[in-house]
Order: C-alpha cells, then sequence, then structure tokens
C-alpha cells in the first residue's frame, strides 16, 4: 500500500492504493500522460477499451434519471469471452473503507463502541503488544488514519508469501501479523498517513465490540438499511454474483489476477460492489440521508488534514476538484481501479471501475477519470 499522494494541481489525486506490491508514491502530474480524445461519455468507454483496458464501467449520476449515463465495454472475463456489464461486480479495495467507518458510527450510536476511546480494549492479544500503537491509538484515529500505525502491505515478506501461496486464503489475523514488531510512523494523533493496518485493526475492533465478523457488521448496519442489494463483503456474507475477473499488465502481457489472494475480503479493502450501488452509498453519505443520516453525520463530521484534503471515517473531503467540492474515495489493488465522488453542489457523483492496472494501465485509468470529470464537470454550473 503506498500513501494517499494528492495533487497540487487543483484537480484530483490519485487513487489510494490496496493490496499492490510495495512501491514510492507516485508524483501527481498536472495532466493526464494518456491524450484522450473523447468528445462525450460514450466516446469516452469506447476509447478506455481502445487504448488497452480490458473492460470499464462508467456511471454519472445525475438528479433526475434523464439525465443519467451508465455504460459497460470490454470484458470481463477474457479466458471466457465475458462481457462485462453495468451491474458487474467490483472488487472495489480501499473504498471499502468508506463502509467500515460509516458501520463504525452506527456502532456508535448503539453504545456498543465510542470512537474516542482507546481501541485496545476491543483487540486480541498479541495484536496490541505486538503493533505499536495499537494500544493507545483510539478507533476514530485508526478510522481517519492519524494512528501512525505501520501499513502491514510494506512488509516485503506479506508479498513473499503472496507469491509463495497465491490462492492462500487470509484470515484477518494471519495478514495483520506483518505489521508486528513494526517501527510506528508517529505517535497517534500527531500526523496522517494513510494505513491499511489501521482498518484492520478496526475490523478487529468491531468483531470484539459485537461478536460478529467485521463483514457482518457492514452487512447489517451499512447494506441492508441503503439496500445496496447487489453489494457483499468477499467471503462472509452471500455474495450476489461473479466477482469481474482483474488484469495486471505489471509484466507487460495482462495476467488474470481473479485467483490470486492478496487478501481478498479483508476490511481494508474486502467489499464487493457494483457502479450504482456505490453512487447509492456515497450519496447517502455524503448528503446524510436516512435512514443513516445520524451515523453518516459522525462519519462526515471532524475532519482531519490530510494535505490537500480532508479526511473522516474512511471518507475524504476536496475543496477543489475541477473547481467543485467533492467527496469520495478511490481504491487499487492488482487488477482493479476504482474512482467514486460525490459533487454536493450539481448533486451529482461519478463512479468508474476498471479490471486492468499497473504498467501503462494505471496512466489509462488516470487518463479517463479526469477526462470522465471534466466531460461532467465543465460547464456543469
Amino acid at each position: 500500500m503506498i500513501r494517499w499522494p494528492l495533487s497540487a494541481c487543483g484537480e484530483r489525486p490519485r487513487v489510494a492504493r490496496l493490496l499492490v506490491a510495495p512501491a514510492l508514491a507516485l508524483a501527481v502530474s498536472c495532466g493526464p500522460a494518456v491524450a484522450l480524445e473523447a468528445s462525450n461519455h460514450d466516446e469516452l468507454v469506447d476509447e478506455a477499451v481502445a487504448l488497452g483496458l480490458p473492460g470499464i464501467i462508467l456511471l454519472v449520476d445525475r438528479p433526475g434519471d434523464e439525465d443519467d449515463f451508465l455504460a459497460a465495454r470490454g470484458e470481463a472475463d477474457r479466458s471466457a469471452g465475458a462481457p462485462m456489464t453495468p451491474d458487474a461486480r467490483f472488487r472495489i479495495a480501499s473504498n471499502s473503507k468508506s463502509f467500515v467507518g460509516l458501520a463504525a458510527a452506527q456502532l456508535e450510536l448503539e453504545g456498543l463502541v465510542q470512537l474516542d476511546a482507546p481501541a485496545a480494549q476491543w483487540l486480541p492479544e498479541p495484536v496490541v503488544s505486538r503493533i505499536e500503537n495499537a494500544d493507545a491509538a483510539t478507533l476514530r484515529q485508526l478510522l481517519n488514519h492519524t494512528a501512525g500505525t505501520f501499513d502491514y502491505l510494506e512488509n516485503d515478506d506479506f508479498w513473499a508469501e503472496v507469491d509463495r501461496d497465491p490462492a492462500r486464503a487470509w484470515t484477518l489475523l494471519d495478514a495483520i501479523a506483518f505489521a508486528y514488531d513494526e517501527p510506528a510512523e508517529f505517535a497517534p494523533g500527531d500526523g496522517w498517513a494513510y494505513s491499511n493496518t489501521n482498518y484492520m485493526l478496526a475490523g478487529l475492533a468491531l468483531e470484539g465490540a459485537t461478536g460478529q465478523t467485521w463483514g457482518e457488521v457492514v452487512r447489517g448496519r451499512v447494506l441492508e438499511p441503503l439496500a445496496l442489494e447487489a453489494s457483499f463483503i468477499e467471503g462472509q456474507t452471500p455474495a450476489t454474483g461473479a466477482i469481474v475477473h482483474g488484469y495486471s499488465a505489471a509484466d507487460g502481457d495482462l495476467r488474470d489476477m481473479f485467483s490470486v489472494n492478496t487478501g481478498y475480503g479483508l476490511p481494508d479493502g474486502g467489499v464487493v460492489s457494483t457502479a450504482e450501488d456505490l453512487s447509492r452509498f456515497l450519496r447517502a453519505l455524503a448528503t446524510r440521508a436516512e435512514p443513516l443520516r445520524a451515523a453518516s453525520t459522525l462519519a462526515t463530521s471532524e475532519l482531519v488534514d490530510a494535505g490537500d484534503d480532508r479526511y473522516g471515517l474512511g471518507i475524504s473531503r476536496w475543496p477543489d476538484i475541477k473547481g467543485y467540492e467533492a467527496w469520495g474515495h478511490g481504491g487499487n489493488l492488482e487488477g482493479y481501479a476504482s474512482e467514486m465522488y460525490y459533487f454536493p453542489a450539481l448533486e451529482t457523483s461519478i463512479v468508474v471501475l476498471v479490471n486492468g492496472s499497473d504498467g501503462e494501465l494505471d496512466a489509462t485509468f488516470d487518463a479517463v477519470v479526469d477526462r470522465a470529470l471534466t466531460l461532467t464537470l465543465e460547464g456543469a454550473g
């Protein structure tokens, strides 16, 4: 996991990456590296596939159904020749953090956790004693990335184990052990640094406080109340459909990553969803809508400084993306990339899902998202 680099150009930040080989943060340029010519959204999804992305789903959800755009292009499974469809189920990686944050806020309202209490009271040993700051960080600090914990995905031994046993089914405790005995970046509350370990600890805390798995907590407190019927937690709650195959171009040729388990189903990125469910979820969270108004208010309040944006409980607020304030998150793991945005002034959400990553595909994805934002936002006011 690399940190979430932020743009200084008034443009969208690069996506927060989940479950990719450790790498240095990539610099964000003031313009996409891939030049696109699409003059409308329909041309854009065609161009994305023509440039090498295996498949794409693009949703622009505006007020009023007549102005919406939803399209899918390319393939969901290349070996089977299965086409991408608008309702395809994607591994959404770090976008999952927004679901976990909202679930934690709901548990606070139920009196089962306290966001500003040390999370250690709900954590098992040896997690508390062997992960620096786990004994002192509050649940809120874990969820807003001010806990300072070492990111377990930056441990090369984790990736060596993935290479050794690609099909390994990771448990939460197995994976988080790669953060054991590693130094923290700072004391809790003394800075901001994106760390997947924070959400692994938060997931364990939700389990300790409720006696349920973290996935059951998210399903009962978020998915079901918001009627997100197409979404599920991989390996924990019933699947609602086949998951799209994701492809990595890290070695030049496209490699199917569907069965290479880099931590699928864990709380730092285990939700599977669709473009329409993500739009519905983000709109409800950002507008603090019923039935989760109070929890959404907790999740989107008391934001902390995260560079060019502000971060709440698994959710970012950017003051200026092409002239508009936006809420959202992003996610990227090997074979999958996704971003979701909601623009309050326009009552519009944008969701981009692609099943390709690494190499030139990352630059193509960045350019496609940038162009989708431009086509949607320019002249919208």
